[in-house]
């Protein structure tokens, strides 16, 4: 008798809402998936009812692979798959079914055609459900259960001939197969099956099996994956799920297990249906996918999950998980697949280093600056594309812990050289010449310099944390050449060290203390105040606009203020690691937080990893988003010389449905002052007639930049004041009922 399984939607809804885009449904018409699998870049699936279908254009379109099956109520519900690489050496593989009484089907061209191939005879005669299959080179192994006839098969010649292969199993639950996964580390093949009795290992390529579950829970062992080694070692993480237990890891190949449920649902019945690893994205390490009803992804080795927003008010619960590339497939009620973004995505970029880097800053969308370890500085002036080393020589071998820009040629670098007890020394260094030649224009013995911001080509400031009881404040009103202490540096409180959050926007500095206050200068340093947050180590500190910033801390936790920094609220946490590094554009915010870019678009009451966050599982430090927004780009920089790069077209469908400005705002204009041309950013949470208009100190109208209607959206527009004389000028913003004005300085 068929069984019936509960792939089924209650409620058939056509469409879900791209305001969850990261899970966009493929061409694959709703029926129940249970298995899916990649084969040279095709995809195939197999479905309960409706045999197996095959894409060749990612999912977009599908069709039925049922030439050569038999009795359609035999081979209509199909288990599994598998692509098994042929045992005659060529390098071509095969594809493998399993279904509930109809046998194991091979086909050795894409699904074209099938042939039967175990066991033979009559169909139906033979009281076998092939629940799962596994692989691994040539090998196949194929598990029976809720029969007679229950343990593991197995075929090493394409399917010609199997063997039950169940020495090591000790009881009936033991052979009474649920799942499969293998993997490969060095010259070493890892079979594991899961069962009603427990977790086994085969070390014999599947001939026998020892028994891995001493530690789990008692229960059927619902799913599993294994990753390799991440930490130089030979032992090999295991995650499964048992029963209505939840889900378990192990870091030493079974040998110990403990519980990995940090932030998979407490409530109800912690059942995991599916786990698979992706390497996501190209050039890092595996993350982890696990089925719960939703889906949730772990990027730090199982210590913590985030929910991806699974569709399941319209898919169901995803049963099963395919990798294609870098997209991961969901299957339940239809297929889904799991992208970045509609246009866009995090891609790893070629640094030419292994080192640390910890600083980035993204002039516009092609010049950016990267510093690190070892005095290690690179430069890219086409977005990315080529990075080329600039740093060493008079800098040495220090650690590069801030990078300002202004253009292609003018850079700063802060150095810091780390003994024993801490900073040593800390220096700052100037090139005019594109990284060709540096030259140091501050030096100061203890402390470490975290940041450096120009205000304009002359005038600039750097914090540093405190020495002799103060912190540090300098200024440049040369170009950088000579940099002076600020006689009101503000006085160090108690014990409190200083931090790499610094930022100057307008006429106001911030920077965050160890105590969890963040200070505030709303005139250049001449006077300072500092404002109580609710967590510690503010490390992260970026302001969108003069009053719109967001502040992140070592626990993982976030405050956001709407007052400028004079009072903070709390926000949404973006897990247990460490918010390193926070930048922004218009109302949308991007955070390093360990190893993962966390993404916000209403003032952190909400972070996720996906659509346009990302994830991986190598730690990040510190992101730069372009301010240029005709097109959004970013850069975030990590251990091992690793550079991501974002990119999105602002008049792309992600933009105007996921990514829309919370509130208005006006940013100051760059450069400020200027001579003749500046940039003004503003954003609008909806449509309307929008004027952007220049006054003179008197309040005569002097220019009109934008006057037109405008859709919801982040903007950036150019000024011209070629025929305006040197002076001070207000430019206003007016839509609706929004207004708001700043000062700007033309100096010919």
């Amino acid at each position: 008798m068929k069984k019936l399984y509960c792939l089924v939607a209650v409620s058939i809804v056509l469409f879900y809402s791209s305001l969850n885009a990261q899970w966009i449904k493929t061409g694959f018409n709703s029926t129940g998936v249970t298995s899916i699998v990649s084969k040279e870049g095709n995809l195939f699936v197999s479905t309960w009812g409706s045999a197996i279908y095959g894409s060749t254009d990612g999912g977009a379109t599908w069709t039925a692979d049922t030439d050569g099956l038999g009795y359609w109520f035999y081979t209509s519900y199909v288990y599994a798959l598998a692509v098994v690489r042929s045992s005659d050496n060529s390098g071509a593989t095969n594809l493998f079914a399993g279904m509930e009484e109809g046998g194991i089907w091979r086909s050795s061209n894409d699904g074209a055609s099938w042939t039967w191939v175990y066991p033979l005879g009559k169909l139906g005669e033979h009281d076998m459900n092939f629940v799962a299959l596994g692989s691994a080179g040539s090998t196949i192994l194929a598990g029976v259960a809720q029969t007679g006839l229950n343990g593991v098969y197995r075929s090493v010649n394409d399917g010609g001939t199997w063997t039950v292969c169940n020495a090591g199993f000790q009881t009936a639950a033991d052979s009474n197969v649920r799942c499969f996964t293998s993997i490969t580390v060095g010259s070493s093949t890892y079979f594991y099956v899961g069962t009603d009795g427990g977790l086994f290992i085969s070390t014999s390529d599947g001939t026998s099996w020892t028994r891995i579950s001493s530690g789990l829970p008692s229960g059927t062992i619902t799913a599993v994956v294994a990753t390799p080694p991440s930490d130089g070692n030979t032992d090999i993480n295991l995650f499964v799920g048992v029963g209505y237990s939840g889900l378990y890891h192990s870091t030493d190949n079974g040998s110990s297990w403990t519980a990995a449920m940090n932030g998979l649902p407490t409530t109800g019945t912690p059942y995991i249906d599916a786990l698979v690893a992706s390497p996501v994205p190209s050039g890092t390490t595996s993350n982890i996918f696990a089925s719960n009803g939703n889906v949730y992804v772990s990027t730090n080795n199982g210590a913590m999950w985030w929910n991806t927003d699974w569709p399941l008010s319209i898919a169901s619960t995803a049963v099963c998980f395919g990798i294609n590339g870098d997209i991961l497939l969901g299957g339940g009620y239809g297929i889904w697949k799991y992208s970045t973004a509609f246009d866009s995505d995090w891609v790893v970029q070629q640094s030419g280093t292994s080192d640390t880097l910890w600083s980035v800053k993204a002039v516009d969308n092609n010049v950016v600056w990267v510093g690190g370890t070892n005095g290690g500085i690179f430069r890219s002036t086409n977005g990315g594309s080529a990075w080329t080393s600039v740093g060493g020589g008079i800098i040495g071998s220090d650690i590069v812990y801030a990078i300002e820009a202004l253009d292609a040629n003018t850079a700063f670098a802060s150095t810091t050289t780390i003994g024993q007890s801490g900073p040593s020394s800390t220096r700052i260094f100037k090139t005019t010449n594109g990284g060709g030649s540096w030259s140091q224009v501050f030096s100061q013995t203890n402390g470490l310099i975290g940041g450096i911001q120009m205000q304009s080509t002359l005038q600039g400031y750097a914090m540093g944390s405190p020495v002799n009881e103060k912190w540090t404040i300098l200024k440049t009103t040369d170009a950088g050449t000579t940099w002076n202490h600020l006689a009101t540096e503000p006085a160090q409180v108690g014990t409190e060290s200083g931090l790499l959050s610094f930022q100057l926007l307008g006429n106001t500095l911030w920077f965050g203390s160890s105590s969890g206050a963040v200070y505030r200068s709303t005139d250049l340093g001449a006077t300072w105040n500092s404002f109580p947050t609710s967590g510690s180590y503010p490390l992260g500190l970026h302001f969108n606009s003069p009053t719109i910033g967001l502040t992140g801390f070592a626990s993982g936790g976030t405050n956001s203020s709407t007052t400028g920094g004079f009072s903070w609220d709390s926000a949404a946490s973006t897990g247990t690691n460490s918010v390193s590094c926070i930048s922004g554009l218009g109302s949308e915010f991007w955070a390093t937080t360990g190893t993962g870019i966390a993404y916000s678009n209403n003032l952190g009451q909400k972070w996720t990893f996906t659509s346009p966050g990302h994830w991986g599982l190598i730690t990040l430090n510190a992101v730069s988003m372009s301010p240029v927004t005709s097109q959004v780009n970013g850069w975030a920089v990590g251990a091992s010389g690793l550079i991501l790069h974002y990119r999105r077209n602002t008049s792309s469908v992600s933009q105007t449905l996921s990514t829309l400005p919370a509130m208005f705002s006006l940013g100051q204009n760059y450069p400020n002052p200027f001579n003749p041309a500046t940039t003004i950013n503003y954003s609008l949470p909806k449509a309307g007639n929008v004027k952007l208009t220049v006054y003179n100190t008197v309040g005569s109208k002097v220019a009109t930049i934008v006057n037109e209607y405008k859709p919801a959206g982040s903007y950036s527009v150019k000024f011209n004041g070629t025929n305006l004389a040197s002076g001070i000028y207000l430019y206003r913003l007016e839509s609706g009922n929004y207004s708001a004005a700043k000062k700007f300085i033309l100096m010919k």
